[in-house]
């Protein structure tokens, strides 16, 4: 939305001037999108690598992740962000296993996640909710209580969102297995390796909002891809 606006102003302000034989000048080529990035300690601690794998060339102008950072704690302090005039054009949430590690009941869950999407999607163009390990860590038995039935509430409701979608890092820790060489000790936290591929993870998803390499019907099939 931001972008499109963008754009639009930009067209609509552009001043027909020739210097070069009455040829008009081309217009200078978009910006690419700019990201947002809030989770929690599985984010924090990739924070280098995704961040070094996302910019370039998309922009990453807020990051923020913590241990055991929940939805609703990211939530008042992203609002200022999203709504500042220069504000990210995506939002990647790596959020639930935080909300998971302090119990918060499904109900809960899918409460905070519909109002976060609510408040956020109006200032963005884009919201990608990463889905969570289905469970089997080894330290934290309420997260592993609540992975699948969380998993389910952020498919359906980022199913029904037009703006926002989810990513399947669930899907991503099945074939990584664990514990080595892509976890620590704890079946949860990524080693070296699993950060890079978290990374990777976060970079397909952004450059799948990117409507300049997407223009099909599918956010996630780039218009390079052979297929």
């Amino acid at each position: 939305m931001r972008r499109l606006g963008a754009f639009l102003a930009v067209a609509l302000a552009v001043t027909v001037t020739w210097s070069d034989g009455g040829q008009p000048r081309p217009a200078a080529a978009e910006a690419p999108p700019s990201v947002a990035f809030v989770g929690d300690s599985i984010g924090r601690d990739a924070e280098p690598e995704i961040a070094a794998r996302i910019d370039p060339p998309y922009p990453v102008v807020y990051y923020h992740a913590i241990g055991a950072g929940y939805t609703d704690y990211h939530l008042p302090l992203l609002l200022p962000v999203v709504q500042a005039p220069d504000g990210p054009d995506i939002v990647v949430a790596e959020l639930g296993t935080g909300d998971a590690f302090w119990s918060n009941t499904v109900q809960q869950f899918e409460t905070s996640m519909r109002r976060f999407l609510r408040q956020v999607t109006p200032h963005v163009d884009c919201v990608l909710w990463l889905d969570q390990e289905p469970g089997g860590n080894r330290a934290y038995p309420m997260i592993n209580d609540r992975a699948e039935a969380y998993n389910e509430v952020v498919h359906r409701v980022a199913n029904a969102h037009p703006e926002a979608t989810y990513v399947h890092y669930a899907e991503w820790t099945r074939l990584a297995g664990a514990p080595s060489p892509y976890f620590l000790g704890d079946y949860l936290h990524l080693t070296a390796a699993g950060e890079r591929g978290l990374a990777q993870l976060v970079r397909t998803a952004v450059r799948g909002c990117d409507p300049d390499v997407t223009s099909g019907p599918f956010w996630d099939v780039q218009d390079d891809f052979w297929a």
